[in-house]
């Protein structure tokens, strides 16, 4: 509501959310109702037309286990992510790029002021793998001009414990060679 009211306001333009939209795992008997006040609180915003970005964290798709550093999450369960925030939901906005994998990751245009932005969101457990890492290349060198901002759930935490095999990848495969790539902003740990 906040978010809505200060976009109504004039003194927002874009709203970015980076994963952990719920606290239980998807199969959980409460992750229905987590999912559907995720929906809602989304809803503020898109009832406004405030363009609005996320992505999925650890809760989001049942990987709990975050000291697992390796490239992907093979047990990642998108499927209430899906049913929640699918590709077909953003669609019809005048901002929404594309997605990779119905909305695991995918990408915004926005233009704040007079500075044109890429938003780049890459989903949890996804986010360094092969396919992944090549799409956001791809996206990245289609917009060479836009200003990037990468958005994924755990890159780095006070201490970098975080940047190890993933947030490293990330870095040395999309950050590091792509020069528009001007902010990484992630979630999970607190500073």
């Amino acid at each position: 509501q906040y978010a809505a009211e200060q976009y109504q306001a004039g003194k927002a333009g874009y709203i970015m959310t980076t994963g952990d939209l719920v606290d239980d795992l998807p199969t959980t008997s409460i992750a229905p109702y987590q999912w559907s006040v995720a929906d809602k609180a989304m809803q503020y915003v898109e009832a406004v037309g405030m363009p609005n970005g996320l992505v999925s964290g650890n809760h989001d798709v049942g990987t709990l286990n975050a000291t697992d550093y390796t490239n992907t999450a093979p047990n990642a369960d998108y499927s209430r992510f899906w049913e929640t925030f699918p590709a077909s939901r953003y669609e019809n906005t005048r901002w929404y790029g594309g997605s990779l994998n119905n909305n695991a990751s995918h990408y915004d245009l926005i233009t704040i002021g007079n500075v044109d932005f890429i938003m780049l969101f890459l989903g949890y457990g996804v986010e360094a793998t092969d396919e992944t890492i090549a799409w956001a290349n791809d996206v990245l060198k289609t917009y060479p001009h836009r200003t990037a901002i990468v958005a994924t759930h755990q890159y780095l935490d006070a201490l970098d414990a975080d940047y190890k095999n993933r947030g490293k990848l990330i870095f040395d495969t999309i950050v590091d060679p792509n020069p528009n790539v001007k902010m990484v902003v992630c979630g999970h740990d607190d500073g």
